[in-house]
């Protein structure tokens, strides 16, 4: 019984370069059931390391300075164990910033600012393989959307092109909208959005939501600017 319950916690490694950060959220998360902080790490040079012995579901971690180490930690931690997610809590909400996390690894990208609910919520996407990001951070993506309502993708990198419902699907899912706002948004159901995102996985060869965003800035679709 004990075990069942411990495999429906989310195991979270911290890390931050302040101290008193860490100790704050450290004790804030004791009063969520399913979310347990198994270590606080004061920098990123040990994060390998940690995730070798801890196993954690989420690393939640600041970029750091320079925040080309930051960046480089997502890509080894992702390299080293796809299966853990990563979510950055940060102060920076630059252009380059947010698209190095991405093209990096990264599951979601959160702001300092934001507050203790926003960053369980976020937890908790990040750890059903959804992508989250800070409001500002979401504008800083959308306000660069190219506009393809009547476009279908070329399909020089897949072997079938994708649909112009699917390139619109794909295109909300970059965005974060879940199958339900989708299925709102298109007056369709829930299980055809499904469908849809199933298609368009198995054309890309994707199998995550981070995967999608990235191509879908890649292509276009969806690009961040200052």
């Amino acid at each position: 019984m004990g075990r069942c319950c411990e495999e429906m916690t989310i195991q979270v490694l911290m890390v931050d370069e302040n101290q008193l950060q860490l100790e704050g959220l450290r004790k804030l998360f004791e009063g969520v059931e399913d979310v347990k902080v198994q270590y606080v790490l004061k920098s990123n040079n040990q994060i390998l390391e940690r995730i070798s012995e801890t196993k954690p579901d989420i690393v939640l971690m600041e970029l750091g300075t320079p925040i080309c180490n930051g960046i480089l930690t997502i890509r080894q931690i992702r390299e080293s164990d796809p299966s853990v997610k990563v979510l950055v809590l940060t102060h920076l909400c630059n252009v380059e910033a947010i698209r190095m996390s991405l093209e990096a690894g990264a599951a979601g990208y959160l702001l300092k600012q934001s507050s203790f609910f926003d960053l369980v919520g976020a937890i908790h996407a990040v750890y059903e393989g959804n992508s989250y990001f800070h409001p500002m951070v979401a504008k800083q993506i959308l306000n660069g959307i190219y506009q393809t309502s009547n476009r279908v993708m070329d399909c020089e990198e897949t072997e079938h092109a994708l649909t112009e419902r699917e390139v619109e699907i794909l295109q909300l899912i970059a965005e974060g909208y879940t199958n339900q706002e989708i299925a709102k948004r298109l007056y369709i159901s829930t299980k055809t959005v499904q469908t849809h995102r199933r298609n368009i996985m198995d054309k890309l060869g994707f199998h995550d939501r981070v995967e999608l965003v990235k191509y879908a800035i890649r292509k276009g679709l969806i690009s961040l600017i200052d």
